[in-house]
């Protein structure tokens, strides 16, 4: 079964406060939606074990020591196939962690707007804009990056970063997949801290997700209800009960 945990947590170095107001804020609009998803053929999210939320963590100390407190306050029997609601992009780190343990050969697709590829950023090394490079030193540079349409002069990643959207590309990965939907991807989606124009369609997302054969784990990150109307809800709780259908699917 699958297991879903929120996440609420921020850090310092956000430039809009609110994302760790974002599991509570799905978790409404999820009540308001169908479980019947029109883009996968009708089907139906089946039953899943929700872990709640974490206590909420919003740390104004290094990236590091969230990381920790984070860690320490997860449930013992959070394993994949799960999902996390975040909160901001740094939770992926956690959640990349929990799934090597079982598939040594995981790899991970990343959407979003932006790179997050930093060494550090406003002085530390554990942020949402330098968790990708973190990420990558687990893995291998085992990453495929779509929707990228920012980056910072010093971010050289040595993984491959897909100029459109490539469902094929992303079908001829055999091994496990992690998944990381930052919402800054969506171009039609507001409710985001660091709003990037363009991006990809919603179509676009569905068509990707079909296209990863054996997702594990994911994470949805960097919804910031405070940043545009309550109707963003629903446009994240579908995300939501759509990356649940591909985890149930596999």
């Amino acid at each position: 079964m699958i297991r879903v945990l929120g996440l609420p947590t921020e850090g310092k170095e956000n430039f809009l406060k609110g994302v760790a107001l974002a599991p509570a804020f799905v978790r409404w609009a999820f009540a308001g939606i169908e479980d019947a998803s029109p883009y996968q053929g009708g089907r139906v999210l089946e039953e899943f074990e929700d872990l709640g939320d974490l206590p909420f963590i919003l740390e104004e100390t290094d990236g590091r020591n969230r990381l920790d407190r984070i860690r320490e306050a997860l449930p013992e029997n959070l394993r994949p196939p799960f999902l996390l609601l975040g909160g901001d992009h740094l939770v992926s780190l956690v959640g990349v962690e929990i799934a090597l343990r079982r598939f040594p050969d995981l790899w991970v697709v990343h959407m979003d707007a932006h790179l997050d590829a930093r060494r550090q950023y406003m002085g530390d090394a554990f942020s949402h804009a330098t968790v990708m490079y973190q990420i990558s030193r687990m893995v291998n540079n085992r990453i495929l990056s779509v929707g990228v349409r920012s980056r910072a002069p010093e971010e050289t990643p040595s993984w491959e970063i897909l100029s459109e959207p490539e469902p094929d590309r992303l079908a001829s990965l055999q091994a496990p997949v992690y998944l990381t939907v930052d919402m800054d991807v969506f171009s039609d989606f507001p409710c985001v801290s660091n709003y990037e124009p363009g991006g990809l369609s919603f179509r676009d997302f569905l068509s990707l997700l079909k296209g990863i054969r054996r997702p594990v784990a994911a994470d949805i990150v960097e919804y910031n209800p405070l940043a545009g109307p309550p109707s963003c809800g629903a446009f994240a709780a579908v995300v939501f009960r759509e990356v649940l259908l591909a985890l149930q699917e596999r």
